[in-house]
């Protein structure tokens, strides 16, 4: 996991998200089950239950592509290790059960890992054994664990929640609707960590690998995000280039709907394989600015979504409209934006309002149209 950036704490845009949530059609069941460690760590093992990876192929899989990248510390994983081993309560795991049986986890992967790990005896290819200070198990591993404890671990029961998706349209937005409500975990999923794992396809494979792209890598700064905060950006970009006329609050569901319409990703959409094109175009441009600030506002140079997505979606359209975007250009459009109190107010104020979403990108367009 060191070629990620670690960031758990959700921002406040994510947090608003929360706020947003609105009510959606779509029909679930759920049921409460109580399954043992040592059948759940099987489980894994066999396949039965999936912890899915972006660009792991499982078409087969109602719901699938995505996983959030491991984020819990050692001691993390040991504290909860020991709080199994003294029988504390743990929260509820969250699986989608499959049309073929399977059980696919939405909630629970960094506990799950942590259960597999210690069982397989390995942690980052040494031994995983707890570092556990005055504790009992300290040092212990799986296999060096005395055996009632070893037992007691093994006959260990977490709850769980098994959500069954019935058939209609929306019922892939009801289990987001539900989950988002009900995620009230140690380390909270990102809006983006739950709409990758729902709305599965191409469409989140292609963003990813456009979000490894080099140019895009140096606007963004530093590597891969663990929540997938830059990937949630890169598909902002996209569905607002594409469907700014559709937009409206909030963000949230405007996002899921264009991740549903486009999950096939590009193969037969030409449409949204030259927004691709123009979003790489886009990036290579700016970043021969080798500004680091560019998408940052403040002293503490933070990144700002809203600039981010402006300046990108205003290239996008120049640049489809045949013009050359040069760093001279660039430089001057920058330099307009900085003393426009229209452009200002849009990307620090109600950012997610339909009138500052429009009034941004506007703003940059004309910035590098020189009007």
């Amino acid at each position: 996991m060191d070629c990620y950036t670690l960031d758990t704490e959700l921002t406040e845009e994510e947090l608003e998200e929360y706020d947003s949530l609105t009510p959606v059609r779509g029909r679930i069941s759920y049921s409460n089950a109580n399954l043992d460690v040592f059948g759940l760590i099987s489980r894994l093992r066999s396949g039965d239950i999936v912890i899915p990876r972006m660009g792991c192929n499982l078409e087969k899989l109602e719901v699938s592509s995505f996983q959030r990248g491991f984020v819990w510390k050692k001691r993390q994983m040991d504290s909860f290790i020991e709080s199994m081993l003294l029988g504390y309560p743990t929260p509820s795991l969250f699986f989608v059960n499959q049309g073929d049986g399977r059980m696919l986890v939405l909630d629970g992967q960094q506990r799950l890992e942590t259960l597999r790990m210690f069982y397989d005896g390995l942690y980052n290819d040494k031994v995983y054994k707890l570092s556990l200070t005055d504790s009992q198990f300290n040092r212990a591993s799986y296999k060096t664990l005395e055996p009632d404890s070893r037992r007691f671990l093994d006959n260990t029961y977490l709850s769980a929640i098994i959500i069954r998706l019935e058939d209609g349209e929306h019922a892939v937005d009801a289990v987001y609707d539900v989950f988002a409500r009900l995620n009230s975990g140690g380390t909270k999923l990102t809006p983006h960590e739950i709409r990758m794992a729902l709305y599965n396809g191409k469409l989140m494979e292609e963003i990813d690998r456009i979000n490894q792209d080099k140019s895009w890598r140096r606007l963004y700064g530093g590597n891969p995000n663990v929540r997938f905060r830059d990937h949630e950006l890169v598909l902002r970009i996209l569905a607002l280039y594409m469907c700014e006329e559709e937009y409206k609050k909030p963000l949230g569901t405007f996002l899921n709907s264009f991740s549903k319409r486009y999950r096939q990703g590009s193969e037969s959409n030409p449409a949204l394989k030259e927004s691709y094109d123009l979003f790489n175009q886009a990036a290579g441009a700016y970043s021969v600015l080798k500004d680091e600030t560019l998408f940052s506002t403040g002293e503490r140079r933070q990144l700002n979504s809203s600039r981010a997505d402006s300046l990108m979606i205003g290239a996008m359209r120049c640049l489809a409209k045949g013009k050359t975007l040069s760093e001279e250009a660039l430089r001057s459009a920058k330099a307009r934006l900085r003393d426009s109190d229209a452009y200002n107010h849009a990307v620090s104020e109600a950012t997610s309002d339909e009138q500052s979403v429009h009034t941004r990108i506007l703003e940059v367009v004309k910035a590098l149209e020189n009007e």
